[in-house]
């Protein structure tokens, strides 16, 4: 009964010892992958650091510049939200891939100006509208007599 109690005994413990062996040998590749991934992140980083340092005057763009920095632009399909037309726009620079601006939160006095804008535009619409509803009329008056 002992004898058999040891092989098995012997039996879980390679096979523990085969499970630690993978798990460190999988740490292992993440590891390298993670320090490699890092290293391209730096030299690549660096390369951005260079062509930066490279133009210290950017009051005016040359296509030049454009050419060195810019990656690719994608410009995607425009669309239609509460009669304003917004179309979203991704600018992908070389060495540091997709680039976001940052969003900042309107002010009071932006907001405001904003609602300006869009009771101004709103009233024209509506002036427009009722423009051409009288032409339209006008017109059907002139096409019966």
């Amino acid at each position: 009964m002992f004898v058999i109690s040891t092989a098995i005994d012997l039996e879980d413990s390679a096979k523990c010892l085969d499970l630690v062996l993978v798990s460190q040998l999988i740490y292992s590749v993440q590891t390298k992958d993670t320090l490699r991934d890092f290293e391209e992140d730096s030299i690549r980083a660096d390369k951005f650091i260079a062509l930066v340092k490279k133009y210290t005057d950017f009051s005016e763009l040359t296509i030049q510049m454009i050419n060195e920095f810019v990656d690719k632009i994608v410009v995607h399909e425009g669309k239609w939200e509460n009669c304003e037309r917004t179309q979203e726009v991704e600018i992908y620079l070389n060495f540091i891939g997709k680039f976001e601006m940052p969003k900042k939160e309107p002010t009071k006095e932006e907001l405001e100006e904003l609602e300006k804008l869009r009771k101004k535009r709103e009233k024209k619409r509506e002036y427009n509208y009722r423009y051409m509803q009288k032409l339209k009329d006008r017109i059907e008056t002139e096409g019966t007599t």
